[in-house]
């Protein structure tokens, strides 16, 4: 039967890579978005799924964030997540 495969493998790589972009710890992250700190830590470790309004609350705050994370990056940490995007981005 074998390990179940991650549906999120591929938002979690491209968090990861906003993240490092941003210099922004799992913590900071969170502190950011004011979501729980264990969440998103968990989050991005691979513990736990994000929802659709999670994931759309991470893309809306990195972009705000700074100007080195362009709106594809945003449309791409979207995609990557398997959510359908905003209707308004």
């Amino acid at each position: 039967m074998g390990v179940p495969k991650d549906r999120f493998q591929k938002f979690r790589g491209e968090l990861q890579n906003q993240m490092k972009t941003c210099q922004l710890s799992a913590y900071a992250l969170a502190r950011l978005t004011g979501l729980d700190p264990t969440f998103v830590k968990k989050l991005v470790a691979g513990e736990r799924n994000p929802s659709r309004k999670t994931v759309l609350l991470m893309a809306k705050e990195f972009r705000d964030y700074t100007s080195l994370i362009s709106d594809s990056d945003v449309a791409r940490l979207i995609k990557a997540s398997g959510f359908p995007p905003p209707r308004n981005v």
